[in-house]
């Protein structure tokens, strides 16, 4: 068993890990590096999966990190 208190979501969160990989992990915090139209979703693209990976992981208690630019370098203290 994989655990992990920080994730960043690989290819911007999108057509990644299934539901039992987030499960298993189970990250207190995640990161999105995305553009707004991909988190966002608003053409309801169907095969676009940001919105619903990031719902899971909220649901499963993660606090979520967005940023729509590139490249992020993030430093913990």
């Amino acid at each position: 068993n994989l655990k992990a208190d920080f994730l960043q979501v690989g290819h911007h969160g999108n057509n990644n890990f299934d539901e039992a990989f987030y499960r298993t992990v189970s990250p207190r915090f995640t990161f999105f590096c995305a553009p707004d139209w991909l988190m966002e979703n608003k053409r309801n693209e169907t095969w676009y999966t940001v919105k619903e990976n990031r719902a899971l992981l909220e649901k499963l208690g993660a606090k979520t990190f967005w940023y729509n630019t590139s490249p992020n370098i993030l430093e913990f203290k």
